[in-house]
């Protein structure tokens, strides 16, 4: 059987990349990173966003850490769970004096929530932040025409964009007017839903500005926190705008550094390691996966916590096998064997998870 945390030497290029980070940096380090690699198959562990059970793992390296004057969190992801980065940012704060987020690649939603609440972000040439609107998802939702089974996503500001659209464009100004339009929403949308987009929609407000508190601490410019509030959450206009480090700087108005060559070149690199180590760059196709073979095992790294003492990994490992489809009114028994030797039969691929969840490998302390 394989391991997710079997040591290659993709993992000690990393180990020394954190420690000459570390070094330049004058702080310790975790590495955050969630999977987002292109695929075709519905393989658990390939892909990965942020989550609350993510949260436990990283007190288990801060708590191995203990209390440090300066924690360094590298962070790659596309987002995930609004709810982990208030509980994320206070866990780093009752250990680390310090807390700066380095993003040297993709830090979105969720993950861009995570940075608010650092002391300062760097962000690399290629480093991009998002907007932090949410979607919200419940048994009151409108299902998906195509699989009524699952309830289809509401994006929070995409409901206050219509009420915009109303007033704003069509210049619906009377108040029975704009309660006509709101009814004609609540037709197509159920009210229950409704009043959970306005609960996420008050909710992600009062997030981003408790953590911006925290990271502009000695401000005391309430406007231009909610100016940064009212950017980040409604005034992009598009979950898909990619936030670089001169908007998030001098637009935006965040506490974002460029960082000195050699760090940002080590920030790229470790990126370039996690990407190579979870095959981020190469999608992944079932039938190019098991070619003409029929069986084939494989191994999906879908995020990684690390620290130089420790690693947690979570994916899977699995079987892909492949055979001939059997057809369904033979009049006479066959063998496995025979059908195989058939010709012109369509081909069966089965995935099989042989083993899945998170890994952990401790490593003997740097000195």
């Amino acid at each position: 059987m394989r391991y997710l945390t079997e040591a290659s030497e993709l993992t000690k290029q990393r180990l020394d990349i954190i420690q000459e980070l570390q070094d330049l940096r004058g702080s310790e380090m975790i590495c955050y990173v969630t999977g987002d690699r292109p695929t075709n198959a519905n393989i658990p562990g390939m892909i990965s966003q942020v989550s609350q059970e993510h949260l436990r793992f990283v007190y288990d390296h801060l708590d191995r850490l203990g209390e440090i004057d300066h924690l360094d969190l590298f962070i790659y992801t596309r987002g995930g769970d609004a709810d982990v980065p208030w509980p994320m940012v206070n866990f780093i704060r009752e250990f680390a004096t310090k807390f700066s987020a380095l993003v040297p690649y993709h830090c979105h939603s969720a993950g861009t929530l995570i940075c608010l609440g650092a002391d300062e972000i760097l962000m690399g040439k290629g480093g991009t932040l998002s907007s932090v609107d949410p979607t919200t998802v419940n048994q009151f939702n409108p299902r998906d025409p195509l699989n009524p089974a699952i309830p289809l996503g509401i994006s929070v500001e995409d409901v206050t964009a219509y009420i915009t659209l109303a007033r704003e464009v069509a210049k619906i100004s009377e108040q029975d007017h704009i309660i006509d339009v709101f009814n004609e929403l609540s037709k197509q949308v159920h009210p229950l839903a409704l009043g959970n987009v306005y609960r996420q929609h008050t909710r992600i407000r009062m997030l981003a500005t408790n953590l911006l508190k925290i990271h502009m601490r000695g401000e005391k410019n309430e406007a231009k926190v909610t100016q940064i509030v009212e950017i980040i959450t409604e005034k992009l206009y598009t979950h898909t705008h990619f936030i670089n480090r001169r908007e998030a700087r001098k637009v935006i108005g965040l506490n974002v550094r460029d960082p000195e060559r050699k760090v940002e070149k080590l920030m790229w690199d470790l990126y370039q390691n996690y990407a190579a180590d979870m095959q981020l760059y190469e999608p992944f196709d079932l039938n190019m996966f098991v070619g003409d073979e029929t069986y084939k095992e494989g191994v999906a790294k879908g995020a990684f916590i690390e620290s130089l003492e420790m690693m947690d990994v979570w994916g899977s490992v699995f079987a892909v096998s492949k055979n001939k489809a059997v057809p369904p009114n033979l009049p006479v028994p066959i063998s496995p064997e025979r059908i195989q030797a058939l010709q012109g039969l369509p081909f069966k691929i089965d995935v099989n998870i042989l083993k899945m969840g998170w890994e952990r490998a401790l490593r003997e302390k740097q000195t």
